[in-house]
């Protein structure tokens, strides 16, 4: 038979022993989550210390119903599971509509909400999404490039050589811009490559990461 695809081997392991093995499905999405996400799910246990914050999360569908109220009124809810932990949305209302259509298990989404305390009852704390987003799509709609950071006394032709090398391997439609810092004299200058435009996989990250003298920031 044809070899079993990444997923659906990570999948068959967790059914077989109870957790995956050899990866993890959100693995593929690294760069999103590194360069997009502020929050993990286990932190959406404690609201009170992120009321009226801004929060982005992702993860994988791991469960979802469609539902109706005693009144008659539809409603869903829709489990999350990232790397530590998982969480239940509930949509009611005009957000059941809105997002109902990511309601697929095994999908990746990128999610971004805010705590906020309900208008009626007892006005406890909430998660309120504001908006869904598949985690395929994220990195073409919201990456502008990376910026690559260097200490002006640690620039030499060796260094330049090694980040024209990793930009040759991932070339992209994306912009490389400079920073090059004098720390003694506190000076940055910023410069936008006109040589080169990348494409900022994970693996370009990887390599990047490898030269000791840079540090380098995806750019959204």
């Amino acid at each position: 038979i044809e070899p079993f695809g990444k997923f659906e081997e990570l999948n068959i392991e967790r059914e077989v022993v109870g957790l995956f093995i050899s990866g993890h499905p959100l693995d593929d999405y690294k760069f999103e989550i590194d360069s997009f996400c502020n929050i993990e799910l286990s932190q959406l246990n404690e609201l009170e210390p992120l009321e009226g914050k801004d929060l982005r999360m992702a993860g994988i569908v791991s469960g979802f119903a469609h539902r109706t109220t005693k009144g008659g009124k539809p409603f869903g809810t829709l489990t999350i599971e990232d790397y530590n932990n998982n969480f239940t949305f509930f949509l009611f209302g005009d957000d059941y509509v809105k997002f109902k259509e990511y309601m697929m298990q095994g999908w990746f989404l990128f999610l971004q909400g805010r705590v906020v305390r309900q208008k009626w009852g007892d006005q406890r704390l909430e998660m309120k999404l504001h908006s869904i987003e598949l985690l395929s799509e994220l990195r073409d709609k919201k990456t502008k490039g990376i910026i690559v950071t260097m200490n002006a006394d640690e620039v030499n032709s060796q260094v330049i050589e090694q980040i024209e090398k990793v930009c040759s391997q991932f070339k992209g439609d994306l912009s490389l811009r400079m920073n090059i810092l004098d720390r003694e004299n506190n000076i940055a200058s910023e410069l936008l490559s006109r040589k080169y435009t990348i494409n900022p996989s994970n693996e370009m990250i990887e390599e990047m990461k490898k030269i000791p003298e840079v540090e380098c920031k995806v750019l959204v």
